[in-house]
């Protein structure tokens, strides 16, 4: 799939009423506040993320987030649909770590030809780590 079309899929999977909810902080679920603004930043943006997206690892991170989420915060299942689809954002979109900046304290390191990279202390071999785009900082 196209950048493009994960972007209309992440967006399509959010409904008007929820939309509506993000946009005022008022959803009936708890989602967090970098998440929120991931999904709002996403929803607002013109950018046309052009480029291919592997479906497959769409599929495979979005799984795997869902399966850590059932183990460690199992009460809100409601809500896993907002973090899941964020790290999809932030993944293969944005192409930043899926933890914000202040809970990991990721490096970002902006080279002469402007690509940027990440490096994460906290990066393990667990399945999710090894799609975030931070490598491993030591």
């Amino acid at each position: 799939m196209t950048g493009k079309e994960l972007k209309e899929n992440i967006i399509a999977s959010i409904d008007g009423a929820q939309w509506q909810q993000l946009k005022s902080g008022s959803l009936d679920v708890p989602v967090s506040e970098h998440n929120r603004k991931v999904l709002l930043e996403l929803a607002e943006s013109s950018e046309g993320f052009t480029g291919d997206v592997c479906s497959d690892d769409v599929e495979k991170l979005s799984g795997e987030v869902y399966k850590f989420l059932m183990e460690v915060w199992a009460e809100e299942p409601e809500a896993h649909k907002f973090v899941v689809l964020s790290c999809l954002a932030l993944t293969f979109l944005k192409k930043i770590p899926m933890h914000p900046k202040e809970k990991v304290n990721y490096r970002e390191v902006v080279g002469e030809d402007g690509e940027r990279e990440f490096f994460c202390a906290h990066k393990t071999d667990s399945v999710i780590c090894n799609f975030c785009v931070a490598k491993k900082d030591v």
